[in-house]
């Protein structure tokens, strides 16, 4: 959608003129996309890897299926963005929509769809594209989605028999859940404490060969560069049989410390209205030490209070329409 009204409500100021930013139009409901864009334009990490990425095939012939690809498309912008130092650059990402769609027919234009789902699409697109690149050009430019990459470790033991298993996964994201009132290095904090099953939800031992008591403990083997965490936005509802908003405001901080790795905040995509169908997405940035809202073509510049104030305590009286902060992107610093 466009601007959403609630917006109004966040009174702004003038972007400072040294800030660089690209502002992009809104094709019909592609505020999901321009919210994550943003994102990927903000991020220090992934501005470098696609510098880097064009500098490696700068010297070769690309075939066009390859240029036809998001990436490229996404590699156009960036070099939009290296040659306009204005803050009042409008750019339409028509081409890139359009080369994101024709991969991912399930997305389609006019239509609201989930930012998140978006994002991870969009960095399989890009994985994807990297690897024909490599095939290619018998190069060996490494995974986007390895900025993002989380290593974690799960181990279970049987508390009969102290046999102990060990499942390692890798994932793009922390999930947080909003059923808890507590803030987000809290829940951090929360996702490597032990649990323990008993009673009716004791787990089968292959040792002991029947059901034991188990402690099970989540550890984290190795942290990204970009630390993506996901909050619980949207849930199904079984009785209305459609996605239902949860509203609840989490607190989040500017800069935090998780698992020996220091991570400040560059970028959050907040959501607004009742629905996930019928919002708007807009991004709030970290840019020379000042939060810019971007909204599509609209750019807005943020008081620390405000950023508090409506996207992460939450204003006492706001309705559930108004922003909610949904995927915070932190950087390693």
């Amino acid at each position: 959608m466009g601007s959403d009204s609630s917006l109004v409500s966040i009174n702004g100021d003038q972007i400072p003129i040294k800030t660089r930013s690209i502002k992009l139009n809104n094709l019909g409901n592609t505020c999901y996309i321009n919210s994550c864009v943003q994102a990927l334009l903000n991020s220090h990490y992934s501005m470098v890897f696609l510098a880097n990425l064009q500098k490696d095939i700068s010297s070769h012939e690309i075939s066009m299926a390859i240029k036809e690809s998001p990436l490229f498309e996404m590699l156009r912008i960036l070099s939009i963005f290296e040659e306009h130092k204005s803050a009042d650059f409008v750019f339409s990402p028509k081409s890139f929509v359009s080369a994101f769609i024709k991969q991912n027919p399930c997305f389609k234009l006019g239509v609201q769809h989930d930012a998140h789902e978006f994002f991870l699409n969009l960095i399989e697109s890009f994985d994807n594209t990297i690897s024909e690149i490599n095939h290619e050009l018998n190069l060996e430019i490494g995974k986007f989605s390895s900025l993002f990459c989380i290593k974690s470790e799960t181990q279970s033991q049987c508390l009969f028999c102290a046999k102990t298993l060990s499942n390692v996964e890798e994932s793009l994201y922390i999930y947080i859940s909003l059923n808890q009132k507590q803030s987000l290095t809290a829940r951090l904090r929360n996702l490597s404490k032990k649990e323990y099953s008993s009673g009716n939800s004791k787990q089968f031992c292959e040792e002991c060969l029947l059901k034991q008591e188990f402690s099970t403990q989540l550890s984290y083997i190795s942290m990204p560069q970009i630390l993506l965490i996901q909050l619980q936005r949207f849930e199904y509802d079984r009785r209305t049989e459609s996605t239902r908003k949860i509203s609840d405001h989490i607190p989040f901080p500017s800069c935090f410390s998780f698992c020996g790795s220091s991570y400040a905040l560059r970028t959050a995509t907040v959501h607004i209205g009742k629905s996930l169908n019928s919002g708007h997405f807009v991004a709030i940035k970290r840019i020379e030490e000042k939060w810019v809202l971007s909204s599509d073509s609209v750019s807005i510049a943020l008081r620390d209070v405000q950023v508090d104030e409506f996207f992460a305590f939450g204003k006492p009286g706001l309705e559930a329409s108004l922003p909610s902060a949904y995927l915070l992107f932190y950087e390693k610093t």
